[in-house]
């Protein structure tokens, strides 16, 4: 189980207590737009954070007259901003 907390005390590494029943493609990580912070935390607590990339997503770059909420990537202005250039510390954008 993750929690969305940490303090460490040594560099991060994989070594929490593994569950052999838990499967990472089907786990529950929250409502809609939350799995990528997950993501992001994943890597940091495996020590790899400074690898994390966030590349777009289902069907993107697409827009629809259908479309039910706005899409976010190169050129987007509204909701989640990925910092693509990773000038920031916490690598997302600053509105």
């Amino acid at each position: 189980m993750l929690k969305y907390s940490y303090w460490r005390t040594v560099p991060p590494t994989r070594d929490w207590q593994q569950e052999p029943d838990f499967d990472l493609q089907t786990a529950e990580y929250g409502g809609h737009g939350i799995a990528r912070y997950v993501a992001h935390m994943f890597y940091w607590l495996c020590g790899k954070g400074d690898e994390f990339r966030l590349i777009g997503g289902q069907a993107w770059p697409w827009s629809s007259v259908n479309q039910i909420g706005p899409s976010y990537g190169f050129g987007h202005t509204e909701g989640y901003l990925p910092n693509w250039r990773k000038d920031n510390p916490d690598d997302y954008a600053v509105p």
